[in-house]
Parts: C-alpha cells; sequence; structure tokens
C-alpha cells in the first residue's frame, strides 16, 4: 500500500520500545484506514479490531503486510492474541529485535 518502507524502520536502533509502539502503531492504524476506507482519526489503537472493522481476511492481509513491508512474520491469528492495534504494536516493540529493518527475503528466481 505504501511505495516503501516506513520511515521509523531507518532509525530503528535509536528508538526507545515507546518510541517504537508510537511509530509501528501510526503505520498500523495508516494501513487499515487506507484498506478499510475510513480516516484514522476515526480509528482508536484501543478499540478491538473486531469493532474497527478487521474481519479474519484482513487480518490475513494485515499479517502478510507486516510480513511484506515490516520483515515480520506473523501468524494471522496475532489479531485474536493482541486485540487492538495498541496492544499488537506494544508486543511487536517488545520483541528481543524489536520490528526487523532488514528487507524481507526475496524468492529465489526461477529458470
Amino acid at each position: 500500500m505504501e511505495a516503501g518502507p516506513p520511515e521509523f524502520l531507518q532509525r530503528l536502533d535509536d528508538l526507545t520500545v515507546d518510541e517504537t509502539t508510537e511509530a509501528v502503531q501510526a503505520w498500523m492504524i495508516g494501513w487499515l484506514s487506507q484498506k478499510l476506507a475510513f480516516p484514522a482519526s476515526d480509528l482508536s489503537p484501543t478499540a478491538p479490531f473486531a469493532e474497527l472493522g478487521v474481519d479474519s481476511m484482513t487480518s490475513v492481509e494485515l499479517a502478510l503486510e507486516f510480513e511484506d513491508v515490516l520483515g515480520l512474520r506473523l501468524a494471522p491469528a496475532v489479531a485474536l492474541s493482541y486485540p487492538t492495534p495498541a496492544e499488537l504494536s506494544r508486543y511487536l516493540a517488545e520483541q528481543p529485535k524489536g520490528v526487523d529493518s532488514s528487507p524481507p527475503p526475496q524468492p529465489a528466481a526461477t529458470s
């Protein structure tokens, strides 16, 4: 959905866990805003994903987007374990490496 990786990925080493949480949360709310066609200002980070209009298909798409853009592999059911953007963002920020700033591996070329 975005033209490139989120800006905050360039400065992850300089961010605290709280700052990383805020950056991931802002990115996620922006993604949800585009995907669900709602203004970001209408999407509360503390509202459950279900209340924001995230269904099982959107959960899968969000997990795939995390993998493609952020270089993170998440099970689509992660939205059940961390049911709000705020909780999921905090979880991601508290991982030992935080959000992986390296690009995801590219599939091998087939000849």
